[in-house]
């Protein structure tokens, strides 16, 4: 992405979102049993989950390889929620 291109610790700063991946884990738990159990709600809640590890791990500061690996994720659970359409 435009950060991982351009890293600078300013523009990483703009990723570190815990409270949004938090509130998008947490409303993930809400979801019925009937779907929550779904490969593709599984995959989601994995993939929201590797992303709020990440993003309560790392200092006050995102690295360059921080950057990458939540590119990485993002991209990863974008794919997952584009080939269930």
């Amino acid at each position: 992405g435009a950060v991982e291109t351009n890293y600078t610790p300013d523009r990483a700063a703009a990723l570190w979102q815990r409270d949004l991946v938090n509130y998008f884990g947490e409303e993930l738990t809400t979801l019925p049993p009937v779907l929550a159990h779904k490969p593709l709600f599984e995959k989601v809640r994995t993939g929201v989950n590797a992303i709020r590890d990440l993003l309560n791990r790392v200092p006050d500061n995102m690295s360059l390889e921080d950057v990458k690996a939540l590119h990485a994720q993002a991209r990863e659970l974008n794919a997952t929620i584009a080939a269930a359409d």
